[in-house]
């Protein structure tokens, strides 16, 4: 027994050697022939190609691409927790959305932004041993919150049980039963089963990835999503039973899988190595969890606070997790993750599912540029500019010698026609006012208009 915890140990390093990047696998050539392949064959052959691939890749024959949605064969406690869970990602998603605004910036100039709703979104969802109806409730939660009227789901054959529960949460009717790569392409071009999406989101395997790549540009994407990592901050006061089941929860969803525990105590990485074997013992996906232990996760050991904090930020993890005695301060230090849980009762396993910000977030270390999946990823956003014909005697001037100083004329000039052409109603109502008399009936109205306001002081 002793032999078989030293072999799922995370390894102890030093922050010299934890400071590695994962690095996105986008330049495989047979991965990227094989999903472009794919791609071109749905393009061409729609719903025939479609059925063919599925049998190929999912081993499964499909006489519809699109199924009925259908009352699911859950648990009612399980369907109950969806819907606590939706409730709460709407009511987070709906309290941070942006919005269309206006305002006056200056005497004669309005600008501000208008904000739209994406007209139709597809959301891709994982199916597989671990079936991710939670990403199901995530995804469409930030788009029902942004108001997103239309929303599609594309999910492996056959469609999991509660994938379909999720849906019907969600009141989501647009259900396609076409997984991979090809379920991106038929979002992406339609066919005619398929009605074409204006934008993709949702994680999946290495080839729903590139066909996202692939078909970015002729629809939006959310992101290139990776494998899932986690770290952790902690000192002496975190339970090293917390921390293991911590690193374990995020091993679990593949050998590909890294989860970092960063600490200044040698006594509480030794303590977590030991919990980490005595809780993988008896774990469903033991075999995995235990690979992706041996194999990507590790315990750094730092010499103060700053050196940890370099490590994170230098990570910039997916999720990350501070067990530290002062958590919140620890917070300012952070300037890369994805999601932030503060405390030790606020383990990442509770914002996969119910806490309400989104469990879609960047990673490969991309929390260096972006941020969770959000409203504002279902959301179009145009600048809103108005001006005055006075305001543009003030703009104009300076504009148009910017303009010819790049050498594009044209621009100069159409500022030019306006500016010619506000000085001319200027000079006519200069005009206007210096030899128009004032005719009798109007000068016997102003009189008794001022004799009104007089009388009434």
């Amino acid at each position: 027994m002793k032999n078989r915890r030293t072999e799922v140990f995370p390894s102890i390093v030093i922050p010299k050697k934890a400071m590695v990047r994962s690095k996105p696998q986008f330049d495989d050539p047979i991965l990227i022939e094989t999903v472009r392949a794919i791609v071109r064959a749905v393009r061409a052959n729609g719903d025939v190609a479609i059925k063919e691939l599925s049998k190929k890749y999912d081993k499964i024959r499909i006489s519809q691409v699109r199924i009925k949605p259908k009352k699911a064969d859950v648990s009612p406690a399980l369907r109950k927790a969806m819907k606590v869970a939706y409730k709460r990602i709407i009511r987070y998603h709906t309290e941070f959305a942006s919005s269309s605004r206006a305002e006056l910036a200056e005497e004669g100039v309005v600008w501000g932004r208008v904000v739209r709703p994406i007209q139709r979104v597809g959301i891709y969802v994982p199916g597989g041993s671990a079936p991710l109806f939670s990403t199901l409730l995530m995804a469409a939660g930030a788009a029902k919150a942004a108001g997103v009227p239309e929303l599609a789901v594309a999910t492996p054959p056959p469609v999991n049980e509660g994938i379909l529960a999720a849906c019907e949460v969600a009141g989501i009717t647009e259900i396609y039963q076409v997984g991979g790569a090809q379920a991106i392409a038929g979002l992406a071009f339609g066919t005619k089963s398929i009605k074409p999406v204006d934008k993709i989101v949702g994680p999946g395997n290495r080839y729903v990835t590139e066909a996202k790549r692939q078909v970015f540009g002729y629809v939006g994407i959310d992101s290139l999503a990776g494998p899932t990592d986690i770290l952790i901050l902690a000192d002496d006061s975190a339970s090293p039973e917390y921390l293991a089941a911590d690193m374990i929860a995020q091993s679990e969803h593949g050998v590909d899988s890294q989860a970092i525990l960063v600490t200044k105590s040698k006594s509480l990485a030794k303590k977590v190595q030991e919990e980490v074997a005595r809780q993988l013992e008896d774990l469903p996906r033991r075999k995995i969890a235990a690979e992706s232990i041996r194999t990507q996760s590790k315990i750094v050991i730092c010499k103060t606070n700053t050196e940890m904090f370099a490590v994170s930020n230098y990570i910039a993890p997916e999720h990350l997790s501070i067990q530290l005695k002062d958590s919140w301060a620890a917070v300012d230090k952070i300037t890369c993750a994805g999601a932030i849980f503060v405390g030790q009762e606020a383990p990442e396993a509770l914002g996969d599912y119910i806490t309400g910000p989104n469990h879609i977030l960047p990673t490969y270390g991309t929390a260096r540029f972006c941020g969770p999946l959000s409203t504002d990823d279902f959301l179009t956003t145009a600048s809103l500019q108005s001006v005055t014909s006075n305001a543009l005697k003030k703009l104009a001037g300076p504009a148009a010698l910017m303009a010819r100083a790049e050498e594009l004329e044209g621009h100069a000039r159409s500022l030019d026609v306006r500016i010619k052409k506000a000085e001319s109603e200027t000079k006519k109502k200069a005009s206007k006012k210096t030899t128009k008399k004032p005719s009798k009936k109007t000068t016997k109205k102003a009189i008794k208009k001022n004799a009104r306001k007089t009388k009434n002081r």
